[in-house]
């Protein structure tokens, strides 16, 4: 009887040990799992940003070479209205010059 004893509690004990880390298997693989469905999960998201960023990087080299030649166009706008102004300008000066010459002639004398 005195055998019996110990080789029933090694028996239990045999029996019980797997018994009891099933659920710790189960939660390690659980664990496992879930790490992997984050590590895809992450490299999915990082793909998406990649993507995403790469699209806006195309899009604002558009912008950018659209505002180059929007200020190209500007710029020679505003030169031919400077040529503008300064004939213009020209043609005024003349016409007081012509205009203070027949005053002159006349007699009358702007102050």
């Amino acid at each position: 009887m005195a055998m019996i004893t110990p080789a029933a509690t090694l028996a239990v004990v045999i029996v019980g040990f797997p018994y009891n880390n099933s659920p710790t298997s189960d939660l390690s693989s659980y664990m496992r799992d879930t790490n992997a469905h984050m590590r895809e999960m992450r490299s999915d998201i990082k793909d998406l940003l990649k993507a995403e960023m790469g699209r806006i990087d195309a899009e604002l080299r558009s912008l950018d070479a659209r505002i180059d030649r929007n200020h190209s166009e500007m710029l020679t706008r505003f030169a031919s209205l400077d040529r503008r102004m300064d004939k213009i300008e020209t043609r005024m000066d003349s016409l007081e010059t012509r205009m203070s010459h027949i005053e002159t002639q006349l007699g009358l004398n702007r102050g």
